[in-house]
Formats: structure tokens, C-alpha cells, sequence
């Protein structure tokens, strides 16, 4: 009878670890924008996954602010909160409205699952938008 209760107590403490290490660890993130039909307004994905062990992170919550690197606080974007994308782990999506077109410091605010700051610098052009 005891060796059960260790086996039920042992399954619990084995995955703490692993839970613990991916809460901690930091986000990467691949930005994907692309124009719509509206002037300036861009659709973005949000694709994000942990720095060390690539894999998805879901329930991240962050918003996404823009600034010109060549005009700083000269532009004011309103910032977005992405929403997850259903059915695909890590993807998240929002819109993001610029006043020009040119190149944009992408900065992504996490509050979950750890505080961090990750800037990914994007040019916005007519009809692509392209990785520095």
C-alpha cells in the first residue's frame, strides 16, 4: 500500500520542475505583418515561443506599441492587446494602425508569462512588409 502512495505523490513532483522552467523562461517572438485594405492598418501575427526550448507559449498576455527609430516619441500609435489565434498554440494576432510608412520599432510588453520587453524592427511599405 505505501509504494501507491509514492507512485501518486511522484507523478505531481516530477512535472513541477518542468512547469517551473518554462514559466521563467523569456519569450521570443516572430513578427508577420501584412496591409489590409484600410491605408496604414497592417494585420499582425504574433508568433511566440520560449527563447530556449522554441516551443509555444500560450496564455502570454502583451501589448504591442510602435515607434519610428528615426523620429522617436514623434509618433503616437495606439498601442493593442493580440488575441490568441484558436486551434494554433503561441500564435497570437491584432491589428496595428501607423500614421507612415517606413521603419518601425515593433515593441511587445509581456506581463505573462514572466515581465519582459522584446523590439523587433519591421519596414511598412505599399505592398509588403519586410525584416530587418
Amino acid at each position: 500500500m505505501r509504494s501507491n502512495r509514492l507512485r501518486l505523490l511522484a507523478g505531481p513532483l516530477m512535472l513541477a520542475p518542468a512547469l517551473a522552467l518554462a514559466a521563467g523562461e523569456r519569450p521570443m517572438v516572430k513578427v508577420d505583418c501584412e496591409p489590409t485594405d484600410e491605408k496604414l492598418v497592417f494585420h499582425c501575427m504574433f508568433e511566440v515561443t520560449g527563447r530556449k526550448s522554441h516551443q509555444p507559449v500560450e496564455g502570454a498576455a502583451f501589448k504591442v506599441n510602435a515607434d519610428m527609430p528615426a523620429m522617436p516619441m514623434a509618433h503616437n500609435v495606439k498601442p493593442i492587446r493580440p488575441e490568441p489565434v484558436a486551434g494554433r498554440p503561441g500564435s497570437y494576432e491584432g491589428r496595428i494602425e501607423l500614421e507612415m510608412r517606413g521603419e518601425w520599432a515593433i515593441r511587445m510588453t509581456f506581463d505573462e508569462p514572466v515581465r519582459d520587453i522584446v523590439i523587433e524592427k519591421l519596414t511598412f511599405g505599399d505592398a509588403a512588409v519586410t525584416t530587418d
